[in-house]
């Protein structure tokens, strides 16, 4: 998984609230508006992501 891109993010902080939402929710395809769909095991993916930038403090 890629990340948000700030050049098609107005609020980064308002699009990675967004991610952490999805990040509780259980599925397994996301098919969103730019990058690759994922299409096994989006959810777990999407909590990784999320925990990554937890870590890192990449992302507000």
């Amino acid at each position: 998984m890629g990340g948000l891109l700030p050049s098609a993010t107005l609020d980064m902080v308002e699009a990675m609230r967004s991610v952490r939402r999805l990040a509780d929710l259980d599925f397994d395809v996301l098919l969103s508006g730019h990058g690759e769909p994922i299409v096994t095991e989006a959810s777990r993916r999407i909590g990784e992501f999320c925990r990554s930038t937890d870590r890192t403090g990449a992302l507000p």
